[in-house]
């Protein structure tokens, strides 16, 4: 295990900064996913903790001693790329065993290294094949046994599912997770799957042109998203935004309206020394927190225009709501919605989310 301190890192190509300042504590043992969208500089942050790419500014430690002068070899890092880069003359065993033969390491020790290595992965019978005779999954595999057997510090992994099929990520994901588990290891994780990123995470940093936007749990950027793109980032399908505008505050609450809100006020508590009457604000509603057919309190009311079965739960579009489109998410499997319904999506105020029209900047207390 190792602790890993990432302080006031950047890195520019010419004149280009893609990363600016970034500042990180890991714990020993943490698992930590870098998340965000193409483009955002994760992999650049990734590849300089390996010491593939040099710093512009900052430092990385690890276990506090900087990392500055310190060559890839040397740095006590093991890196997971997204394609297998397997040599496909070596069997699963030379292939492991690669770095400990240029180690200069016996045969008999290698050998016994790469069979524990072989035990944890489950790659026990597959070591005297050749690349071309594995699954996909079995190829990833032996790509990290060929990272644990370094019995590195840290691991690095760089989108190491985006090449496997959908069923494969997912058992792939619950092998790291137990790999995580019995290792017991520090690991750094990019992604720009946020399924996998809430499914693996200790904690998640989400980034945005070269800056963090929030780092925290899994459930701490889902309930309390700072940001717009935080909130519209993490969650499968998006969450729903709508214009609206704030007609009164009182009391720490504030009520809410917006075009084709109907029933009953939508009053939310609010921190009142940032939120006046009159501000236009922008609303967020999570397809699952709306409640199907409920008109009780406040509600929309949408016609169906496309609906995605999923078995025991559907998602419900509607692209002609008056304030934007819609998607609901439905988990009754007794009432079927077809293209042309009408529906009630009742709101349910303590799970609606409040950002500010020009920052883009939560404003509602949770």
């Amino acid at each position: 295990m190792a602790k890993l301190s990432l302080k006031n890192v950047t890195k520019r190509f010419g004149n280009l900064e893609v990363i600016k300042g970034m500042d990180i504590e890991f714990n020993d043992g943490e698992f930590i996913v870098f998340v965000g969208p193409s483009g955002c500089g994760k992999s650049t942050a990734l590849r300089m903790i390996c010491g593939l790419e040099p710093l512009s500014g900052g430092d990385i430690e690890i276990n506090g001693v900087s990392m500055k002068n310190v060559t890839p070899p040397k740095r006590g890092v093991a890196m997971v790329f997204q394609s297998y880069a397997l040599y496909p003359h070596m069997t699963v065993e030379q292939n492991m065993g690669f770095s400990l033969r240029m180690d200069g390491i016996p045969k008999s020790e290698r050998r016994e290294i790469v069979t524990r290595a072989a035990n944890v992965l489950q790659l026990n019978e597959l070591l005297d094949r050749k690349p071309k005779e594995l699954s996909g999954g079995q190829r990833q595999r032996v790509a990290i046994g060929r990272a644990i057997v370094r019995e590195p510090k840290v691991f690095l992994f760089d989108e190491p599912l985006s090449n496997l099929d959908a069923e494969l990520r997912v058992q792939m994901r619950f092998e790291l997770a137990r790999l995580h588990k019995k290792l017991d290891a520090t690991m750094v994780y990019v992604t720009h799957d946020q399924v996998e990123a809430m499914t693996l995470a200790d904690r998640i940093v989400i980034m945005k042109n070269g800056r963090i936007e929030q780092l925290g749990t899994p459930m701490e950027v889902y309930k309390n998203p700072c940001n717009k793109f935080v909130a519209g980032f993490i969650g499968s399908p998006s969450m729903n935004f709508f214009d609206a505008k704030v007609s009164s505050v009182t009391g720490g609450k504030a009520q809410i309206e917006f075009a084709g809100l109907k029933g009953k006020p939508l009053i939310v508590e609010a921190k009142s020394a940032e939120i006046t009457r009159g501000q236009t604000v922008i609303l967020g509603v999570r397809p699952e927190h709306f409640v199907i057919g409920k008109s009780t309190g406040s509600f929309v009311e949408v016609e169906v225009d496309f609906v995605e079965q999923l078995g025991g739960s559907s998602f419900i579009y509607a692209s002609e709501f008056e304030a934007g489109p819609v998607i609901a998410k439905d988990n009754s499997e007794d009432i079927l919605t077809s293209v042309g319904d009408t529906r009630l999506f009742g709101i349910d105020p303590r799970k609606c989310h409040l950002f500010d029209k020009n920052s883009d900047q939560r404003q509602l207390r949770m």
